[in-house]
């Protein structure tokens, strides 16, 4: 079963589970981002093909750290 198969006993059973995320609100968040991902995947048929239909089909490369010196951690 996948995130977006989930009800709400779901939500509470891990809820409800040690060492797993308490938050309803963020539960509930994974659950929708799942259902909206299937949606997406359904329409488009993959998540590349989603991504390349927003930009004419080509790769779209951002280096947020080009020309800039990057810091040595």
């Amino acid at each position: 079963m996948g995130y977006c198969d989930w009800d709400t006993s779901s939500e509470l059973n891990i809820m409800n589970t040690e060492g797993m995320i308490r938050s309803r609100r963020k539960i509930e968040a994974v659950i929708n981002n799942a259902r909206c991902f299937q949606k997406m995947r359904a329409e488009f048929g993959s998540f590349d093909d989603y991504l390349r239909a927003h930009s004419d089909g080509k790769s779209i490369i951002q280096n947020s750290l080009a020309g800039k010196e990057k810091s040595r951690l």
